[in-house]
């Protein structure tokens, strides 16, 4: 089944794409793929998935992002990892679905 969703991402707008396969439940896996328009510059950002995991996306315009296979999330969330001033992870989130 596939759930699409769109958001505001730093001013680029983004589809998500989720792919949850058949079977008995919902399965512990998807596979994602991102979409961003209009026309932007490539832009790095990461899917938060886990505590303090992320994974790269690579945002390019008017093209897929390569299939990423994550832990299901209730809520997605996209933005960028970095420390706060104590050294501890820190995700600033751009956009959740």
């Amino acid at each position: 089944m596939q759930i699409p969703r769109t958001w505001g991402l730093g001013g680029v707008a983004v589809v998500a794409a989720t792919l949850v396969t058949g079977g008995r439940g919902l399965a512990q896996e998807v596979r994602i793929e991102c979409l961003s328009f209009p026309k932007q510059a490539v832009e790095e950002i990461e899917l938060l998935v886990g505590k303090e995991k992320t994974v790269p996306i690579t945002l390019q315009s008017h093209t897929l992002t390569a299939l990423q296979e994550v832990p299901r999330m209730a809520t997605w969330r996209f933005g960028k990892s970095g420390q706060n001033q104590e050294g501890e992870f820190k995700f600033t989130t751009y956009g959740s679905v």
